[in-house]
Order: structure tokens, then C-alpha cells, then sequence
């Protein structure tokens, strides 16, 4: 662990306290990356890329392979959409047994 003690950073100027913090920074977060689990680590390369989504046209910035939505609502009104299409195709096209 880095300790400074109170005359040296008095004597440090802005920069160079900038610079300590940075390197500081980046220990913290290299130390942080070794730290993570397997499943973290094979999380953090999976390939991801900005896409459209299927209902607004929104784009998903930083999207996972899978994600085809940008939101819940978009999500339902997708839902909603194949289940009323379902239930058209169902009641046009099929033959039903009337009783």
C-alpha cells in the first residue's frame, strides 16, 4: 500500500500530485482486474457491438451478442406483437372443430 505523508505532498505541486494519484489509479485498478474470478475475466473479452434495436430502431451501445431490445417496454411490445400475431394466424388460417 502507497502512504504519503503530509510534508511530502505539501511540497508536491498539482501536477505532480495528479501524477501520483494516476499511478495510484492504475495500481488499484490492475490490482482489481487480478483479483477478478475466471467467470469475471471470461465476461469482461466477450465480444459486444452496437446494434438497432428490433422494435424503435434505438441503438444498444456496448450490446452482448443476444441483446435484441433497449428496453422492458420494448421487450413487452415485442411480446404483445407475436402474441397478436399468433392469434390472428390461429383464428384466420386454422380449421377449428366447432361443437
Amino acid at each position: 500500500m502507497i502512504t504519503l505523508s503530509c510534508e511530502f505532498v505539501k511540497d508536491l505541486s498539482v501536477t505532480q500530485l495528479l501524477h501520483v494519484g494516476g499511478i495510484v489509479e492504475a495500481w488499484y485498478a490492475q490490482a482489481m482486474n487480478e483479483m477478478k474470478s475466471p467467470g469475471q475475466q471470461l465476461a469482461a473479452m466477450r465480444r459486444r457491438q452496437d446494434k438497432p434495436c428490433v422494435v424503435c430502431g434505438k441503438m444498444i451501445e456496448q450490446a452482448l451478442g443476444k441483446r435484441r431490445y433497449c428496453s422492458d417496454s420494448c421487450h413487452s411490445k415485442a411480446a404483445y406483437r407475436r402474441r397478436v400475431e399468433r392469434q390472428t394466424a390461429d383464428s384466420s388460417g386454422a380449421s377449428k372443430i366447432e361443437r
